[in-house]
């Protein structure tokens, strides 16, 4: 802890990430962070909320992974209140306006036209579908023809189905009074409410288990007769 300059971060997690979603949707998780953060909110629109942050030196981000769909946050403790503001602002009153939306969606396909350019994670995409196949929740990746798919209403939709205070948690670590940290948080989020027509609680994700390998039975028996069982994966990258 810095005393000359006491500080803090978090972060608010919402279960639900690209796991519990179609395979045709599967990059709304990450068109739905970059607009939400993009855009800001209600009460700070756009540049409203970077130039808020920036008078605070403060920063907020959103992202999404397989599971869940997170806010992190940091700043000066002191700076706490208004932060937190921010942020449930962010989380409660997301603004996605068209034009937002398309632009989230072209950074996704500029990304999606260069997963290819990284030879590590290449190999680790591979070697995932190699394990449980291309269709398991941990290897389905998706394409550009499924990215060009997602729209603001499906984004709209993931929004209102996920982020909601019964499939949120907020952690905070840093120098702060935990008891007066308590009650910043339910004075911030505690009146948080599902959104209008949102499923009465937060849908289930899938509960998918590392599947057994098609291959080790037959690489049991071809070891068992003295045969050569399965030899290692070997990942080869062409440059076109």
């Amino acid at each position: 802890v810095d005393d000359e300059a006491p500080a803090l971060r978090g972060t608010q997690l919402l279960k639900g990430g690209s796991r519990g979603l179609q395979p045709e949707k599967l990059v709304l998780g990450a068109n739905t962070a970059l607009a939400q953060r993009s855009v800001g909110s209600a009460g700070h629109p756009g540049a409203a909320l970077d130039a808020a942050l920036a008078d605070l030196a403060a920063d907020v981000e959103v992202s999404a992974g397989p599971l869940a769909f997170s806010f992190d946050f940091g700043c000066l403790s002191s700076d706490a209140p208004s932060v937190l503001s921010l942020v449930a602002e962010l989380a409660r009153d997301p603004l996605f306006p068209e034009d937002r939306v398309a632009a989230a969606r072209a950074q996704v396909l500029a990304s999606l036209a260069h997963s290819d350019d990284d030879a590590g994670d290449v190999a680790r995409r591979t070697l995932l579908e190699a394990l449980y196949g291309a269709d398991s929740v941990y290897a389905r990746r998706p394409t550009l023809q499924t990215a060009r798919s997602v729209t603001r209403d499906d984004v709209v939709a993931f929004a209102r189905r996920w982020q909601r205070p019964d499939a949120a948690v907020l952690g905070v670590v840093g120098d702060f009074d935990p008891a007066a940290m308590r009650a910043l948080v339910e004075r911030r989020f505690g009146d948080w409410a599902p959104a209008p027509g949102a499923p009465p609680a937060p849908p289930e994700l899938p509960t998918s288990r590392p599947p057994s390998l098609p291959e080790e039975e037959a690489d049991a028996a071809a070891g068992a007769e003295g045969g050569q069982g399965r030899g290692p994966l070997l990942v080869t990258l062409v440059d076109r």
